[in-house]
C-alpha cells in the first residue's frame, strides 16, 4: 500500500471517531467519507464497494431526516451506528496492513 493510500485510510477512521465522539455532524461525514472513498488511488472496488454500500445507508438515513425536517429516528439512528461500525471493520486490516 502506497503512502497516500494509507493516509486516506487514517482519515477515514479519524472521521469516524470524531463521528462517534459528536465533534463531525452526520452530514460533514458522509461528506468527508465520499471525498476519501473518491480519491483513493489504489483500493481494490470490492472494499470500495463494501464501504459504499454502508455509506449509502448513511446518505439514505440522513436525506429521509433532512426531508422532514427532523432529527434521525431511533431506528435510523442504529443504523446509522451499525454503518459505521462496519465501515470501521472494513479500516482495521487496511490499518493493519500498513503496519506490517
Amino acid at each position: 500500500m502506497n503512502e497516500y493510500d494509507l493516509r486516506q485510510y487514517q482519515r477515514m477512521a479519524d472521521c469516524l471517531n470524531r463521528f462517534r465522539k459528536g465533534d463531525l455532524s452526520l452530514g460533514n461525514l458522509i461528506g468527508d467519507l465520499e471525498a476519501l472513498l473518491d480519491v483513493l488511488g489504489t483500493s481494490d472496488e470490492n472494499w470500495k464497494t463494501a464501504v459504499k454500500d454502508q455509506w449509502r445507508i448513511m446518505e439514505i438515513n440522513y436525506a429521509v431526516a433532512l426531508d422532514r425536517n427532523s432529527k434521525l429516528s431511533p431506528e435510523d439512528e442504529t443504523q446509522v451506528q451499525d454503518a459505521v461500525e462496519h465501515i470501521e471493520q472494513l479500516l482495521i486490516p487496511k490499518l493493519q496492513e500498513a503496519a506490517t
